[in-house]
């Protein structure tokens, strides 16, 4: 109910309890006045009586008039005075009243408020002795309408005054009572329809009822809406703040979810879904078979299938396929979904989340191409962190050191790493400092490493590598190379271009690389070196007579005899044809003379097939101060040639 309603009855009741309230008033009041002056009329005729009485009396009716004129001063609402026939003593309120005849009067004692109306009769009947005779005598008062009229004038006069100033305390009142509830409640209307609803006092004090009722009650009210009104507003921006972050997140994850109501076939989908599928949200409204149209006509069945399952089963699910957009653009999107049933377990609603998957398809794609790619190169590739974590190898890598893909990426660079004489993690440091020297002057590093394989074979390792900084961490991408026949074919070349292919001793060219080493040695030292100098004796007969095999037979056997009485750190050359060198490093010339010696008696002493006999001769120098290589053998093969001058199969010193 309106508060102008409660207003309405309110005042309507007051006005009719005031209405009741005068009427009542004014009949209890005319009533009064009127009981008043019968009282006050009875008074006065039974005072006049007896009065009149004792006058009679003593002096008899003569004398009675002065009392009645007295009388008449005395009352002067009596304006007139008769004596009647037979002893009637009227007293009128008609200054006119002539002498009538009164019948129909009532006794004094029988009158009440209630009766008198116009021309009111009414007699008092009084006796008295009159020379001890008993006299009977009536005293008649009539009132006429006039006098009537007056009286209830002025009772309605008095009325009308206590009405007045009752109205007026019913005002003071009423506006009392306003101030102190119609208006504070109109206030708090107008407080309510301006939703401004806060805590108020008014003016109201506390002795007031209204103060512990209605204002305490308002203000718990208002203090309890603004709280609701708060949290009302609190919820309302976390929500949309939620709803805000939600939808962003959906923009940046590229997830949409939807929800489909089976019974009516009617889809839900949100903004995100829209854009995913290329449509505007007020154009478009997403159906089953809108949604099936979307998808790329390879897929369809399988979604279609998917879905059925999921229906049938109660199981979520999950796929990803593609879809068409309007404009015949084709994206990946990943589906999954969940199906509600009823109470009779019936499929009443299905919702899930599309996620557009094409940019992440598509690098999938190109990381398994490259993947391929990786894992068809020969080489080994390796990527691991600085501490030698390793985070990636190809197929390569793990058949090559006979280890799986997981187990490798379970290991550290380190542990691959071998070596005899160092731990594996000095090992690795001296190789990361080394590429990290290398990478600051060139794009790649080039180091040569030894890794063991599972089954414990150590292979040669050739790693190119190169340090990438991906997210704040650096990482080290290495192609790792066996370099095993390299080294192989290396070391065949390495022999074939410092040894002698027929005896396998070294070469000329490796006697000036190894001379240099001695010729250091021996400046640093001052250690003694010497050369022999050796040649076959009549080498050329033995070729021409029995050919070269047998010559290349006699070479051989010869350097088999002298590699048996050298020393290791002696070196053996071929020098060409049929001469030798023996370089001997901390040899004074005397001590090669002495091996001379004895290695000519070896050979002179051993027996050759079909030759029989052979014989060498040989040249001993020791090394000079400040001599060159070329004059050291010059000297040495002089004295080589004046041996054989002296007639071979001799050791000559120079």
């Amino acid at each position: 109910m309106s508060l102008k309603k409660v207003n309405f009855i309110i005042t309507v009741f007051l006005t009719i309890i005031l209405t009741l309230t005068a009427f009542y008033t004014y009949g209890v009041a005319k009533k009064h006045f009127k009981q008043q002056d019968i009282e006050q009329i009875k008074g006065d005729v039974l005072e006049l009586g007896y009065s009149l009485i004792s006058s009679m009396e003593r002096d008899g009716m003569e004398s009675s008039l002065s009392i009645l004129y007295k009388s008449l001063a005395t009352h002067k609402e009596y304006q007139s005075l008769s004596i009647a026939i037979g002893d009637k003593i009227v007293l009128s309120t008609d200054k006119n009243q002539i002498n009538r005849v009164y019948e129909n009067g009532l006794h004094v004692d029988e009158i009440s408020s209630c009766l008198l109306r116009e021309d009111m009769v009414f007699y008092s009947d009084f006796n008295y002795f009159d020379k001890e005779k008993q006299v009977v005598f009536n005293l008649i008062v009539d009132l006429n309408d006039e006098y009537l009229l007056s009286a209830e004038n002025g009772v309605r006069a008095m009325i009308a005054t206590f009405a007045f100033y009752f109205i007026l305390i019913m005002l003071v009142f009423l506006l009392f009572l306003y101030f102190l509830n119609i208006y504070p409640l109109i206030k708090l209307k107008n407080c309510i329809e301006k939703e401004e609803c806060v805590p108020s006092n008014f003016f109201i004090k506390e002795h007031f009822f209204l103060y512990h009722s209605l204002m305490k009650k308002y203000n718990e009210i208002t203090l309890l809406n603004k709280t609701l009104e708060e949290k009302v507003e609190d919820r309302t921006r976390l929500l949309s703040q939620t709803n805000t972050l939600f939808k962003e997140a959906q923009e940046l994850t590229r997830i949409g979810n939807w929800e489909w109501n089976i019974s009516d076939n009617s889809i839900v989908w949100s903004d995100e879904i829209f854009t995913i599928f290329g449509f505007e949200a007020q154009d478009f409204t997403p159906t089953y078979d809108a949604f099936m149209n979307s998808v790329h006509s390879d897929d369809r069945t399988f979604v279609k299938n998917a879905l059925d399952r999921a229906l049938e089963s109660g199981e979520d699910y999950a796929i990803h396929h593609k879809i068409v957009l309007p404009d015949g653009e084709q994206k990946v999107v990943y589906a999954k979904g969940r199906v509600e049933y009823d109470e009779m377990q019936n499929p009443v609603r299905m919702v899930g989340t599309v996620q557009d998957i094409t940019e992440r398809y598509k690098k999938s794609q190109e990381l398994e191409f490259q993947s391929k790619m990786l894992n068809s190169v020969t080489d080994s590739i390796i990527v691991h962190n600085l501490d030698g974590n390793i985070i990636y190898v190809n197929e390569a890598a793990c058949q090559t050191r006979g280890y799986t893909k997981d187990e490798l990426l379970g290991m550290r660079v380190q542990d691959l790493d071998y070596h005899t004489e160092k731990n594996v993690d000095e090992i690795y440091k001296e190789n990361l400092k080394n590429a990290k020297k290398q990478l600051e002057k060139n794009h790649k590093a080039v180091i040569e490493v030894m890794h063991k394989t599972k089954e414990g074979k150590v292979i040669p390792i050739e790693m190119t590598c190169k340090i990438v900084e991906e997210k704040e961490k650096s990482y080290i991408i290495s192609i790792a190379r066996d370099i095993s026949a390299l080294k192989a074919m290396n070391k065949k070349l390495q022999k074939l271009a410092t040894t002698d292919n027929l005896t396998g001793i070294y070469n000329r060219h490796k006697f000036e690389e190894m001379f240099s080493i001695e010729l250091e040695r021996v400046l640093r030292y001052k250690s003694p070196l010497t050369l022999i100098m050796l040649d076959i004796d009549h080498f050329k007969r033995v070729n021409d007579t029995y050919g070269h095999d047998v010559g290349d037979y006699v070479i051989k056997n010869i350097v088999d005899i002298v590699k048996k009485n050298i020393r290791n750190i002696d070196i053996f050359v071929r020098w060409g044809g049929e001469e030798f060198i023996i370089l001997c490093p901390e040899t004074d010339s005397l001590s090669a003379a002495t091996l001379a010696q004895k290695l000519r008696s070896a050979i002179d002493d051993a027996s050759f097939d079909k030759v029989g006999n052979i014989t060498c001769s040989f040249g001993v120098t020791l090394f000079k101060d400040n001599e060159s290589k070329d004059s050291f053998i010059k000297r040495s093969d002089s004295a080589l040639y004046k041996a054989k001058d002296e007639g071979r199969n001799r050791v000559v010193v120079f």
